[in-house]
């Protein structure tokens, strides 16, 4: 997360275009691999924060970044379910419903 952070700032501030968008996809594609390990209850949260700045980038890894998640919700869900964490429940459910209105987007 730190190092797709850094590459917009480089993208919007140092580099020109063409760079800045080699890194930022670079450190897409990085948390896209990621998540195919194993991760942590806090590792996932983590993600779900930065998806409000991940999801608008047009590039095609972000679909794939979001049907990941979309993936991992109900795990998730079942961890809070399973533990009476409601409030994380019902947020993670929200956040389900949220990704599928991606489903019509076309990423280039």
């Amino acid at each position: 997360m730190t190092c797709r952070r850094l590459a917009e700032y480089l993208r919007e501030n140092i580099l020109d275009e063409n760079a800045g968008r080699f890194f930022e996809e670079a450190s897409l594609k990085a948390i896209h691999r990621t998540l195919q390990a194993p991760l942590t209850v806090t590792d996932i949260q983590l993600l779900f924060s930065e998806l409000p700045a991940i999801l608008p980038k047009n590039y095609p890894v972000v679909n794939e970044i979001r049907k990941l998640c979309l993936n991992i919700i109900p795990q998730l869900m079942n961890v809070f379910r399973m533990s009476g964490h409601w409030q994380e429940f019902n947020k993670t459910y929200y956040l389900s419903e949220m990704l599928k209105t991606f489903d019509n987007c076309e990423y280039k």
